[in-house]
């Protein structure tokens, strides 16, 4: 555990986190119309054209709000993959950022430079560390990745964006690492979408099962089992299928290794990621 992980665990230890109200089906606000998720930043590249890089940001469009997911490690293949994929940051009414790491928030002030005045969710620890933790250079620091005019909104429970996407609310797991995730309800059913899932990917779908009050249909994002032995990836992947998944979509920080065995046991419901590629619900 790098240096940045160790003192957001020892900041989570205090922190009280909420698991929301369960909704009942007839509760859950749906999309009406078709919803897309563009990958923006990944570790691989589903297209000629883009760059691919160690990170993670994705966009959602179709369900009332435009969504940048995450901002990567390197704003310049940020910046240079949006223009590749004709995306424009102008037109993007919310930027959530799942959790502290560089490799999910290296590109945030190129995006707020390109979007002044955006709402920006963070969950509530990342506002909660201690200047002194930015001095040391450990941890980058929100208020150096943000502008003055951000409308910056802390997480903490779960909320809603907009009908049809809310945020679980800020979640941690056994390595004390707080993160939120993104659930879409859409035409096609419940998505998870996850940065890292530092929690535990089980936990946090479990989570946003709780929250819909039904189990979700599809999680898309990186899973954090690079290096995790092939039992262990089994058991998880048992554990989602049973908790309701159906669908399933790993990169990033899952690792070759593991997304190989979820690709083969989610078969024609595997969901290939990488840049440039557009899943539409």
């Amino acid at each position: 555990m790098n240096s940045s992980c160790v003192f957001l665990a020892a900041l989570a230890v205090f922190l009280l986190v909420p698991t929301g109200v369960a909704l009942s089906a007839d509760q859950a606000p749906v999309s009406d119309g078709p919803a897309r998720l563009t990958i923006l930043y990944d570790n691989t590249t589903a297209r000629e054209g883009v760059q691919g890089d160690w990170g993670f940001a994705c966009l959602i469009e179709g369900m009332g709000k435009t969504i940048l997911f995450d901002t990567g490690t390197k704003p310049e293949i940020l910046l240079a993959n949006l223009q590749a994929l004709k995306v424009d940051l102008g037109q993007v009414d919310v930027i959530v950022i799942s959790h502290l790491h560089g490799d999910h928030t290296g590109g945030l002030l190129a995006a707020l430079e390109k979007r002044p005045g955006v709402a920006l969710y963070v969950p509530s620890a990342i506002v909660s560390v201690p200047e002194s933790a930015y001095e040391r250079g450990r941890v980058p620091s929100l208020a150096r990745l943000s502008r003055p005019d951000t409308k910056i909104i802390q997480v903490d429970g779960p909320v809603e964006v907009c009908p049809g996407v809310r945020l679980t609310g800020q979640i941690v797991g056994p390595n004390l690492i707080p993160e939120v995730a993104l659930l879409l309800e859409t035409r096609s059913g419940g998505t998870l979408v996850t940065g890292c899932a530092h929690p535990g990917v089980v936990l946090m779908t479990r989570r946003a099962a709780a929250l819909r009050g039904k189990p979700v249909e599809a999680v898309i994002g990186g899973f954090h089992l690079n290096q995790t032995p092939e039992t262990e990836v089994r058991s998880i992947i048992a554990d989602m299928k049973a908790a309701g998944v159906v669908r399933c979509g790993a990169t990033h920080c899952t690792g070759d290794a593991a997304i190989a065995q979820f690709r083969a046991a989610f078969g024609t419901d595997y969901i290939p990621l990488g840049v440039g590629r557009v899943i539409d619900f």
